[in-house]
């Protein structure tokens, strides 16, 4: 259907002459790119997101033009076996990759600040992960349910790692946390049954809450 014009935007269209008559007023041009500045002509040939029509023989090569990986964008996809995505991403949002059971193999962005919520939910094939330098969060539930997960590499700048995030990785046998490391979250590490070592200090599964025994190994209070 197309689009309604009303009384407001025909206005801005024609104007009134003195003698009464209608006279159409100058087109407006300040959308053309010949009107823009180079840095806006720059962004003109960005992509903003990616999504599940990228999918090749289940990869996907997200290339440099994107900026973002929306929310859901891949949520609950089988097909996707593996993902390599671009530098130029800084943000990739809630649930990306949630449910995505085949996902064996990504590549996180250097310029990522944040794992967001629930990113790799229940990637079950996903084997491991490098925290890219610029993380400090580790959102809730980021990596809940990544039963595969064996390795996960933090960076040195982490600050915060929140409620279920590490939750049912049962094949994390070992990890490395950073000293930048301010909080642990409630039960961010809940169900990870064989995790054993913690900065190479063997944990004694005394208690049902691993992640309050992972926190008093690395005196951390929050």
């Amino acid at each position: 259907m197309p689009k309604m014009k009303t009384k407001k935007t025909l206005a801005k269209r024609v104007k009134v002459t003195a003698s009464g008559k209608l006279k159409k007023k100058s087109n407006y041009t300040s959308h053309f790119a010949a009107n823009k500045t180079h840095k806006q002509k720059k962004h003109l040939g960005k992509r903003s997101a990616v999504d599940s029509t990228d999918i090749i023989d289940g990869v996907c090569n997200v290339p440099n033009d994107v900026l973002a990986i929306g929310k859901s964008a891949f949520e609950n996809n089988l097909e996707l076996k593996k993902i390599v995505l671009a530098d130029s991403i800084t943000k990739i949002e809630a649930m990306a990759f949630s449910g995505c059971k085949n996902l064996k193999e990504i590549n996180l962005p250097k310029k990522l600040t944040y794992v967001s919520s629930d990113c790799f939910n229940g990637c079950s094939s996903l084997e491991s992960i490098i925290i890219p330098e610029n993380v400090e969060n580790i959102e809730d539930g980021a990596f809940t349910f990544c039963t595969s997960l064996k390795e996960v590499i933090f960076n040195d700048k982490l600050q915060d790692i929140s409620i279920y995030a590490f939750s049912k990785c049962e094949s994390l046998q070992k990890i490395d946390l950073p000293q930048s490391l301010k909080g642990i979250q409630y039960k961010a590490f809940d169900g990870c049954k064989n995790l054993n070592y913690v900065n190479g200090i063997k944990l004694s599964h005394t208690s049902d809450n691993i992640t309050e025994e992972i926190k008093q190994v690395l005196n951390l209070k929050n």
